[in-house]
């Protein structure tokens, strides 16, 4: 089975999901966790304290599945609009908390201000460059030398938007060292497909609870390799496309509040 990221911060669901997965494969397989202002929300935690003392609980659990220190965990910055000075002391904190464990990736907005930076972001973690649906916006970020962009398939196709022309142009692309990861998916087919375009999936609670019916698991290991659609010209964008990247990060931003009102007072 190729990597993928374990979507949640949930620890008790990340349990729950080792139990039915590390028999069946690689655990190596597991590149990491992903996280963001909802997976936090979504277990009660909104201040600052409690997002460090967790990403400490999930470094060691990707360190505990892996057996090494490879693996990464991915902690989205609390407001897109954070400044240069803000996300190096978020940096420092999210590093000083995971105490090596495992190597930390920082999900941030494709804010420009932060991408002239990305060089200098890139020297203390990976950087994961979030919530993308437009082509034009990705490549952008890739021009920055960024480590990821993240896309966000499930979301797209929700509002009509199609995920596969997106990813069939941008594996036609030299994205230098860039990776896609793509997120948000709903069911075992999104990820397969996310596979066959040379991603890296986030897979979610939800996700996994459809992994896990019927025959899904072993229809995602054994996966199906379809034929690659390749477009000449770049898929059309529309007000879909930015609207939805625009309400992603007002939506993080909105729930990230807490903690980034927490991050003004120590920066």
């Amino acid at each position: 089975m190729k990597q993928f990221f374990l979507d949640t911060a949930n620890t008790e669901s990340l349990k729950r999901i080792l139990e039915k997965i590390e028999k069946k494969i690689d655990l190596k397989s597991v590149r990491g966790i992903t996280t963001n202002p909802n997976a936090f929300n979504k277990i009660g935690i909104t201040r600052l304290e409690g997002w460090l003392n967790h990403s400490l609980k999930l470094a060691k659990f990707v360190h505990e599945i892996r057996g090494d220190n490879d693996g990464e965990i991915h902690i989205q910055i609390p407001n897109s609009n954070l400044n240069h000075n803000q996300v190096t002391k978020y940096i420092s904190l999210i590093k000083d908390m995971t105490k090596g464990y495992c190597k930390v990736g920082m999900k941030i907005s494709p804010n420009v201000e932060l991408l002239e930076k990305v060089d200098e972001i890139n020297l203390k973690v990976k950087t994961n460059v979030t919530g993308l649906s437009d082509v034009s916006t990705a490549l952008k970020c890739c021009t920055y030398n960024v480590d990821y962009i993240s896309i966000i398939p499930g979301r797209m196709e929700e509002v009509g938007v199609n995920a596969i022309e997106t990813l069939s142009f941008l594996k036609q692309c030299k994205l230098g060292k860039t990776r896609i990861i793509t997120g948000s998916q709903r069911t075992v087919e999104q990820v397969i497909y996310c596979f066959n375009y040379d991603t890296i999936p986030t897979i979610g609670e939800k996700c996994w609870d459809n992994i896990f019916m019927g025959g899904n698991f072993e229809k995602l290991l054994i996966g199906k390799e379809e034929s690659i659609k390749v477009n000449m010209f770049g898929p059309l964008i529309t007000n879909e496309n930015i609207n939805l990247s625009v309400n992603f990060f007002k939506q993080m931003d909105e729930l990230g509040l807490p903690a980034f009102s927490d991050l003004k007072e120590i920066s």
